[in-house]
């Protein structure tokens, strides 16, 4: 979610004019034994996503934003050598957990 005002502004008012956001992920493709719950990790896999957004407050909804950054993802990176999974990623909450919370 993207707020079009200041949080702790009382006015209406859409101040919001760039977004620029640079994302970076890590996923494991793995597998676990289920009698002794060890994970053997398959894959590392690498991506990133540059994303840059000119918004003019004042045009009307719908032709307010324009994508500056190119619209073609980079290509996903498989690592020769797969990085361990951190343990906090094993559990709750998780990335896409958090994302249900925000857009639902």
């Amino acid at each position: 979610m993207i707020p079009w005002d200041i949080p702790t502004s009382d006015e209406e008012i859409p101040r919001l004019t760039h977004i620029y956001r640079n994302q970076h992920f890590l996923v494991w493709l793995a597998a676990m034994d289920l009698e002794s719950k060890d994970i053997y990790i398959l894959r590392t896999v690498e991506w990133k996503k540059l994303i840059e957004i000119s918004v003019d407050p004042k045009r009307q909804r719908g032709r307010r934003s324009k994508l500056i950054s190119d619209p073609s993802p980079e290509q996903p990176m498989i690592y020769d050598e797969n990085l361990p999974i951190p343990t906090c990623a094993l559990y709750p909450p998780t990335g896409n957990f958090m994302y249900s919370a925000i857009f639902c």
